[in-house]
């Protein structure tokens, strides 16, 4: 059994362990007002990528490196991508993204946004040290990974928290989102661009 707190998050009830996709788990976004607080958490998440992938990127050197050069800046592409897809996605269920606001700005190191605290982004040189915090960025969700809208494990987790609201929030016995975007569920990708897969 799940139940809400104020921020409209749903908490399970059992600590059972569960891989069911259906069963209601630790960051289940259950209100409108949740979800557009939750969207603009993403926006403040995608936007704290793309500074280290810049900083990787501006110290290479292109004409020596041309292969490493262009990865990099196809995955700052994406990362902006990620940013305005979030920040569409906030304009369709009726708020204004906050692009302006300090958090977007809290200096690095720091760890990813309402994310594991225990994990820490730094700007670096391109070499082995950043190449394990993309990797760590990135990691991908385990198999059956259940969704979690803050204090997410992975990236993928955290966005499938926000997929799933959007599907509940506008299901024909909810209806709780404007008309105006319709058919979440059948148009919510599963790759998009040059970056595959999504999370």
């Amino acid at each position: 059994m799940a139940t809400a707190n104020s921020h409209g998050i749903g908490t399970k009830a059992s600590t059972t362990p569960t891989t069911q996709r259906d069963t209601p788990s630790f960051g289940r976004i259950s209100t409108l007002e949740s979800l557009r607080e939750h969207l603009q958490w993403a926006i403040e998440l995608e936007h704290s990528t793309i500074a280290p992938y810049l900083c990787a990127l501006y110290s290479l050197d292109a004409g020596r490196n041309p292969e490493a050069t262009e990865v990099l800046t196809s995955v700052v592409v994406e990362e902006m991508l990620h940013m305005t897809l979030a920040a569409n996605l906030l304009n369709a269920v009726g708020e204004r993204p906050r692009l302006d606001n300090p958090k977007m700005l809290p200096g690095y190191p720091r760890p990813l946004p309402h994310g594991d605290r225990s994990f820490e982004i730094s700007l670096c040189r391109f070499g082995r040290e950043a190449i394990e915090t993309f990797l760590k960025i990135e990691q991908p969700s385990p198999t059956g990974a259940l969704p979690e809208g803050d204090n997410y494990e992975t990236i993928g987790q955290f966005w499938l928290a926000r997929r799933d609201s959007l599907v509940v929030l506008h299901s024909p016995r909810s209806r709780r989102l404007h008309r105006r975007s319709s058919s979440w569920s059948s148009w919510w990708p599963d790759r998009y661009g040059g970056a595959g897969w999504t999370h």
